[in-house]
């Protein structure tokens, strides 16, 4: 299946978790192993491998790290370039208010 805008949520997490069962598969790593080397539990990644939400970001992350596909989100966010006036603004942003 595709992944694109018009899929609901819940087609979207049953995709992703297809695929990373699949990835899982592929790499010849059991459940088991696959969720204690992210530091969750095997109750957890097998929820994530079904579509059920709910799973923090974190371990999400985790999971994508321990399959080496981490890197592949530089893919989907892109690099972040900012012009010299947006940089400026941002440093703005972070500076706090003057006290009167």
């Amino acid at each position: 299946m595709k992944i694109k805008n018009t899929l609901t949520n819940t087609a979207l997490l049953e995709e992703i978790g297809r695929r990373l069962a699949h990835l899982r598969i592929l790499r010849g790593v059991s459940q088991a192993d696959l969720a204690r080397q992210s530091g969750i539990s095997r109750f957890a990644l097998s929820r994530l491998e079904n579509g059920i939400g709910g799973m923090r970001i974190e371990n999400f992350l985790s999971v994508l790290r321990q399959l080496d596909v981490l890197s592949r989100m530089e893919m989907v966010l892109g690099d972040l370039i900012l012009s010299p006036i947006q940089e400026a603004e941002r440093e703005a942003e972070k500076q706090p208010f003057p006290k009167r």
